[in-house]
């Protein structure tokens, strides 16, 4: 194989590969990389054709003006704007270049488009393009330095015949290389980066929520957390369960906000209390959201997080920094009851304009009590009600009124308006909740993956100097587990995500801590977080890559590229072989004239160094073919030459 064609093929393998880590970016990495597959087949196609300079220009000065202006006229993402110009530039290069500043150039825009992806993707499916480019781009560098001289040089041999183990070994020690870097270099702070980042929005966790806006969440297939939830056994549980988050008092109508009490701070972190029985340990994984509340299931006992939280009036625990990917736990106890009433008075209040039939329903449904009170109201809101995630439109600014008397079709969020509403006319203290109920189960991971679209609204009423929490919202169909590909792929991904994409500061220094006693002989914790294992996988690796490249470069350096050095080589070991029996061999003898000399002293015995010889002439003199296998089988029959001792011992 000659130079220019494995450097040509690896190099369109990178730059397939960097194309194939769009696949997994969401909603226009598909676009981008058939685009971009597109383009590089057509500009594979005509290689063998002159390019149209003239016309690439225009198409160049064309593609920089829309790059430009579709994210200011027509609001094109910025970042998808400037992937696609890549594609583009990338696209050109490989159809109007040939040199080595073209191949570094496709090697730069395909290494741009894959950390594109990396920064917008975090499926696990991006690990083997990275393996796999981490892999060839050492190969390709030299290739394009190779070619860089070839081309000030012409005198240079472009053939590469043999390089092939070389360019592998140059692969594996890059691999293992960057393992090992990944494992010791110091991580950047994870509130740094989630500034950079990008974060969902969920409307209907702010601080204030608009009637009717949880019905987009619920359209809303994306990951919001996934949970491992586990009883006092260890046993992972999938519920279903309500995942408790936020608590609202204030209504005006349309909109739910927090109350006017005062936020206080709530320590993190410390010893986790013993399971009881009925206790639930919740292990969560949550994606980066703006404030974040804690969810978790009712009551919470204790929270174990890295970070200091800020307590509610009503209870609920937030995050307070920036948006960012988060590891914490909860210890919850379902049979406990929420006796700190906080502030009652808040619970009871009503718009000013309160629709007048709703006062008048309240009171129909009222008279027994307050427990019989919030049962006739779930009864009354669970008959003649259709659940909907798109209500009708209001038209007199009551969605209230709209819900209760007109349309009776709704979502979660109006049922516990409803609920929440009607409690409060009758003098029984109610509030809203936000959270999420269910989830997707996953019973080979172990685990429930909760989406955007398992949002709900409940209400909690203080009846019997507690907190109780109330659902009107007509029962949904239990969620069924996906099938065993779709569990397998989702448990990969978790593990993805465990090991290295929450691979912090945190536990890059625990894993230093971890080698540091191991290497002094102290004890290491079995707790969760990376221990010796990333760092101990990532040396081995290095080490077995380094051997590996440092056996083939002496095999490649030595006389080996040559058919006629080779068979030097294995005249050579046939010269040892001969010394080891005992014979001796003059020095300044040549191959023929050393081998009759050597059957002159041993006889028939010797006749395989002979053929060693002639071989070595013809390949070296005659450049005659050896046939394979041959050089190895003579020096394989001389090894039953005797020991000189005993042919002298036999003449004696």
């Amino acid at each position: 194989m000659t130079e220019d064609r494995l450097r040509s093929g690896l190099l369109l393998a990178f730059i397939l590969g960097s194309l194939g880590s769009l696949l997994f970016v969401q909603p226009y990495g598909l676009n981008l990389a058939l685009a971009g597959f597109a383009g590089v087949g057509l500009a594979r196609f005509r290689a063998h054709k002159p390019p149209k300079r003239d016309a690439w220009r225009v198409a160049t000065a064309v593609v920089l003006i829309a790059a430009v202006l579709s994210p200011l006229l027509l609001g094109v993402d910025w970042l998808d704007a400037v992937t696609a110009l890549v594609l583009y530039l990338q696209v050109h290069r490989l159809r109007t270049g040939r040199s080595a500043r073209d191949t570094r150039f496709s090697l730069l825009f395909a290494v741009m488009v894959q950390l594109t992806a990396l920064h917008r993707s975090e499926a696990p499916g991006l690990a083997a393009v990275l393996v796999m480019q981490v892999a060839l781009l050492p190969a390709l560098l030299w290739l394009a330095q190779l070619q860089a001289v070839r081309e000030r040089n012409r005198a240079v041999a472009g053939a590469v015949e043999g390089m092939a183990p070389l360019l592998a070994g140059l692969g594996a020690l890059s691999a293992a290389g960057t393992a090992l870097l990944f494992v010791l270099i110091p991580r950047l702070d994870a509130q740094v980066l989630a500034q950079l980042g990008e974060r969902q929005d969920l409307s209907g966790f702010s601080e204030q929520v608009e009637l009717g806006e949880l019905g987009e969440i619920k359209d809303n297939p994306e990951r919001v957390m996934q949970v491992r939830v586990l009883d006092a056994q260890g046993e992972p549980q999938f519920g279903p369960f309500y995942f408790r988050g936020l608590a609202l008092t204030q209504f005006d109508g349309r909109r739910w906000t927090l109350g006017t009490g005062r936020a206080g701070f709530h320590g993190s972190g410390g010893p986790a209390p013993e399971l009881g029985p009925g206790m639930l340990l919740q292990e969560i994984e949550l994606e980066p959201l703006d404030r974040a509340p804690i969810f978790a299931i009712a009551q919470v006992v204790h929270v174990d997080s890295a970070e200091p939280l800020t307590r509610q009036a009503t209870g609920d625990l937030r995050f307070h920094d920036a948006a960012m990917p988060r590891q914490y736990s909860v210890v919850s106890d379902p049979n406990a009851r929420a006796t700190t009433p906080g502030d009652l008075e808040a619970a009871l209040q009503l718009p000013e304009d309160l629709d007048p039939r709703i006062l008048a329903l309240a009171q129909s449904l009222g008279g027994g009590g307050d427990w019989a009170t919030a049962a006739a109201a779930e009864q009354h809101l669970r008959q003649g009600f259709t659940y909907t995630l798109v209500p009708e439109p209001d038209t007199r600014g009551q969605p209230l009124s709209t819900f209760l008397f007109d349309s009776h079709k709704g979502h979660c969020e109006y049922y516990a308006t409803a609920l929440a509403v009607l409690l409060r006319a009758e003098g029984v203290p109610a509030r809203v909740v936000n959270g999420f109920y269910g989830g997707e189960p996953n019973p080979l991971g172990g685990f429930l993956t909760v989406r955007q679209s398992d949002a709900h609204s409940w209400v909690e009423a203080w009846i019997g100097g507690s907190w109780v929490r109330l659902d009107a919202t007509p029962a949904a169909p239990a969620m069924q587990s996906p099938g065993l590909l779709t569990q397998i792929g989702l448990a990969m991904e978790s593990r993805w995500r465990q090991g290295l994409l929450a691979y912090d500061l945190d536990r890059q220094l625990e894993a230093g801590r971890a080698l540091a006693a191991g290497l002094s002989g102290g004890s290491v914790s079995s707790t969760g977080g990376p221990k010796l294992g990333p760092v101990v996988f990532a040396a081995l690796g290095l080490g077995v890559g380094l051997w590996l490249l440092l056996r083939i470069t002496r095999r490649l350096t030595s006389s080996d590229r040559r058919p006629q050095d080779a068979l030097g080589r294995h005249f050579a070991q046939a010269r040892r072989l001969v010394a080891r029996r005992g014979w001796e061999l003059p020095p300044g003898l040549p191959p023929l004239s050393a081998a009759e000399h050597l059957i002159a002293q041993a006889g028939p015995a010797a006749e395989p160094l002979q053929e060693l010889a002639w071989m070595l002439y013809q390949a070296r003199y005659g450049g005659q073919p050896v046939p394979p296998g041959a050089a190895k089988d003579a020096l394989r029959r001389l090894k039953d030459l005797p020991r000189r001792d005993t042919v002298a011992a036999l003449d004696g």
